[in-house]
């Protein structure tokens, strides 16, 4: 489910692989993702822009090493020293061939810190789009994913016309996160949590703003709650 909570040795197991890296191309051959880390001291702080149902992330920074002592202040690598593509290589062809109509859309899952050993999956994502900025000191590669909902199944082809999902901006999960104590804001319970519009979106909710959205378990997904109507 969308913008549920998933431990790290969850996600881990899910994906067969950790977040060493901040974003992995062609992952099974059939899906690619991406890490969003919320953490101070991460080395890679992501930048984000959202709207409604899009996203727009950054690439990610060269490695630390040898004569690059910080990456903050240079490009961020398309290729490697050898030629190899980097993961902005790969997830940059991807995009200009989706966005040309040489390819469909690369389909990312999405995941959120939100502490050290907690993360949300923020669901499925089409690649669409990417471009260069350039910052004060260096040029960054952009990447913009949509938001879409029936697209989970791996063994299927992807769903070129998915209709498009709300998101639920990372900054806002954190907020939600502890203000409710990382329980569901009904029962208490602490396991199968996600976030959950407690308004309806279309009608009444943003999920720009912490209190349209509250935690809740798979057992008070459709609890109505007073505040779940406008006054």
């Amino acid at each position: 489910m969308s913008d549920s909570v998933i431990s790290y040795p969850e996600l881990c197991s899910r994906e067969g692989t950790t977040h060493q890296q901040t974003m992995i191309f062609g992952l099974g051959r059939n899906h690619s993702v991406i890490f969003l880390s919320l953490l101070a001291n991460e080395n890679y702080r992501d930048r984000l822009k959202y709207s409604k149902t899009t996203l727009v992330c950054e690439g990610h920074d060269a490695m630390k090493r040898g004569s690059c002592l910080n990456p903050w202040m240079v490009d961020q690598p398309l290729n490697h020293p050898s030629g190899v593509p980097t993961q902005n290589g790969k997830f940059h062809a991807a995009a200009q061939a989706a966005r040309l109509g040489q390819r469909l859309p690369e389909r990312v899952r999405i995941y959120e810190r939100l502490s050290s050993r907690i993360w949300s999956y923020s669901g499925v994502f089409h690649l669409v789009d990417s471009w260069t900025e350039r910052d004060k000191f260096r040029t960054v590669y952009k990447f913009k994913l949509i938001a879409v909902e029936g697209d989970d199944n791996l063994e299927e082809r992807v769903q070129l016309n998915a209709r498009r999902r709300c998101l639920i901006p990372r900054d806002v999960k954190l907020e939600v996160w502890q203000r409710d104590g990382g329980k569901c804001s009904i029962c208490g319970a602490t396991d199968d949590l996600h976030f959950a519009h407690s308004r309806p979106f279309a009608k009444y909710g943003t999920a720009a703003k912490a209190d349209c959205v509250q935690l809740r378990c798979a057992r008070h997904d459709h609890v109505r709650t007073p505040s779940s109507t406008p006054s």
